[in-house]
């Protein structure tokens, strides 16, 4: 080819070109929504053909026709102009997701008060353990506990005032511990045995302005405490169960007192408010996959556990002849123990799934409860414990979701100078309680 039919092919190729851009067609235009303006021509995805000669425009700047100058062996552009249109516009990052709510968690306990110190020190920390049982470890804020001479009003509001509360967040506040209701006002008045008395309601309003998505607000005042125990041991409902639904998809006020007016909350010996332990129960029926959780729902299924717990409790005191007739006349005067709403459940409303939701996936470990005689030694995979008494709890490693471990648990007992043993195997999953009962024969 001769110099003048390469410079006719170098015109007729930039009149193509001009026309494929100006008719907003595939031309340079198509290709810098792709590529950076002046990317080397290296890095072109492809080279267009025009009468056999390379030409990779796809990776020029849109300088115009005038700008591409095309001779015998040269396929880049002339050098750009002074003056001409700047860089194109630059793009605005996508705006990060909200992070996921968390929940804060504050507890009250009055343990030094001589009646019901200990219900009140056992309720609330099995209502602990439910919590942080039922819900994600990186969805946990502050969980924080206050008892003994730290409940007094300053000391709580300053707690509530350093909690780190986002307005997606959820408080739950649990108080367990003495209490006066003034019957002309139905007021209830905290007055925890280390003093400092402070009324329920400014107790609300402070964690009300934190404002919170939700707020939880249970007070539990168990009296009378009864001995000897008059049922067997209490034990919170084994199997999986999820928070995330009732305490993150919610917002508005949840505000339950252990008892109506006129009545009086009442324990279940030393293992906890008969109220805090309903509400145990009925949380730890939660599913992850059961359908949504709304709280009135909830609420009504919490008042009807705490009065059948009552009832129970209540016929086992008066049947029982180790009971005085002093400590069995609170029973005989009050049949029902029933929870109050405080503030209505219509302002409690459901909300969309936040960021994050779903099935659990964070890692937890599980819990193996071991019943045996109480001098026998317990082993777990052939490995010896050190604890003692007849029942006996065992926290496995980290454990991943939706999988099954099995352990092997032993347990030796020393009958008449000689060893009898047992042995056991108990499936776990993470997140879970299972139970092994070792027995023998008298």
């Amino acid at each position: 080819m001769s110099r003048w039919q390469a410079v006719v092919v170098a015109v007729a190729a930039v009149a193509f070109l001009g026309s494929a851009r100006e008719a907003g067609g595939w031309g340079v235009r198509h290709c810098r929504e792709a590529w950076a303006p002046g990317a080397p021509a290296a890095t072109a995805p492809a080279a267009d053909w025009l009468g056999g000669w390379a030409w990779p425009y796809c990776c020029l700047p849109d300088y115009g026709p005038a700008a591409y100058v095309a001779v015998a062996g040269v396929t880049r552009p002339a050098a750009p102009p002074t003056t001409g249109p700047g860089p194109g516009p630059t793009t605005r990052p996508p705006t990060p997701p909200a992070a996921p709510p968390r929940l804060h968690v504050l507890l009250l306990v009055d343990d030094t008060n001589k009646d019901a110190g200990p219900a009140n020190k056992a309720g609330a920390a099995l209502f602990e353990q439910t919590l942080r049982a039922g819900v994600p470890e990186h969805r946990l804020g502050t969980v924080e506990t206050l008892s003994g001479p730290a409940v007094t009003p300053d000391r709580v509001r300053a707690r509530i005032a350093a909690l780190g509360v986002r307005p997606q967040d959820t408080v739950v506040c649990l108080y367990s511990g003495a209490m006066e209701q003034d019957e002309a006002s139905r007021a209830h008045t905290l007055t925890p045995a280390a003093g400092g008395r402070f009324r329920r309601a400014d107790l609300r309003e402070a964690l009300l302005a934190r404002r919170a998505r939700l707020t939880v607000l249970l007070t539990d005042a168990p009296a009378y405490r009864v001995l000897p125990e008059m049922l067997p041991p209490y034990r919170p409902p084994a199997g999986p169960f999820a928070l995330d639904r009732p305490l993150f998809e919610n917002a508005g006020l949840v505000d339950l007192h252990a008892a109506a007016a006129g009545e009086t909350a009442f324990p279940r010996g030393g293992e906890g408010g008969l109220f805090t332990l309903a509400v145990v129960d009925e949380l730890r029926q939660v599913k992850a996959d059961g359908p949504a959780v709304a709280w009135p729902a909830l609420v009504d299924r919490i008042r009807a556990a705490t009065d059948r717990m009552y009832v129970e409790y209540r016929r086992a005191v008066l049947s029982s002849d180790k009971v005085s007739a002093d400590d069995k006349r609170a029973y005989r005067d009050q049949p029902h123990q029933t929870p109050t709403v405080l503030t209505s459940l219509g302002q409690v409303k459901p909300v969309p799934p936040p960021a994050g939701s779903g099935p659990a996936t964070t890692p937890k470990p599980a819990e193996v409860v071991v019943y045996v005689p109480a001098g026998a030694k317990v082993f777990v995979e052939d490995r010896p414990t050190s604890l003692t008494g007849a029942e006996r709890h065992f926290e496995t490693a980290t454990l991943l979701p939706g999988r099954a471990y099995t352990y092997t648990v032993r347990a030796e007992l020393d009958r008449q100078g000689r060893s009898v043993r047992q042995e056991k195997r108990v499936t776990v999953r993470a997140g879970e309680v299972a139970e092994v009962r070792f027995e023998w024969g008298s």
